[in-house]
């Protein structure tokens, strides 16, 4: 994991982050929460967030299993189903929502 400055927002967890040449060098997870920060020191960070390099990325796409192709889309698993898990009963008392 490296540490990044940039303004990431809610949904960009996921997205690349690349070098001045275009080049992907990992993916983006975290930022810093601006406020606890805040709370603990008295200054407030700005575009502090973090990433997983993408060597470590490489490896874990190279080691995962054959379930998941190349493209991105899942193949089935020996044994899986689409049926619905079976539900408990609610307590006594409590409502559906």
């Amino acid at each position: 994991m490296f540490q990044i400055s940039a303004a990431l927002q809610a949904g960009n967890s996921g997205g690349p982050v690349f070098d001045m040449n275009g080049q992907v060098i990992g993916i983006a997870i975290a930022k810093l929460n601006a406020a606890e920060v805040f709370k603990w020191t008295g200054d407030l960070p700005e575009n502090v967030a973090y990433a997983v390099k993408a060597p470590y990325l490489q490896a874990l796409l190279s080691a995962a299993p054959e379930s998941v192709s190349k493209a991105g889309t899942l193949k089935p698993l020996r044994g899986a189903t689409l049926e619905e898990p079976k539900r408990k009963s609610r307590p006594r008392g409590a409502k559906q929502l």
